[in-house]
């Protein structure tokens, strides 16, 4: 992800983990249909990095949000956390040397005398 966004309504750069203090102080209708969204993704079960993808922001600045939205009053579901992220039936084949099968080895001596 880049580091900045560009914001649509007012064409500023924007560092991402700062998205969200520059909707609340410049724009805040967009804030407040942004928290929303953000509320109701976590509450259908995406998880922190779906949410943070969509919104267009971190997925650290997600989880504090999400934290003081849940201090304040707010009904929030326990944000999903994905610690692996492979399925659990995944099984990676070793392809190394060892594990083909010898298929007749071709020795060349050469002796110099």
């Amino acid at each position: 992800m880049e580091n900045k966004v560009i914001y649509g309504h007012c064409n500023h750069k924007i560092i991402r983990s700062k998205y969200f203090n520059h909707l609340e102080t410049y724009h805040l209708d967009e804030y407040l249909k942004t928290v929303d969204r953000i509320i109701r993704m976590n509450n259908e079960g995406y998880t922190i990095f779906e949410i943070a993808e969509k919104t267009n922001t971190t997925s650290n600045v997600v989880l504090s949000r999400l934290k003081e939205l849940k201090n304040r009053g707010y009904e929030i579901k326990e944000p999903l956390k994905v610690s692996i992220l492979e399925p659990k039936d995944f099984k990676l084949n070793a392809t190394t040397l060892w594990s083909f099968p010898v298929m007749g080895i071709v020795v060349i001596c050469l002796y110099y005398t």
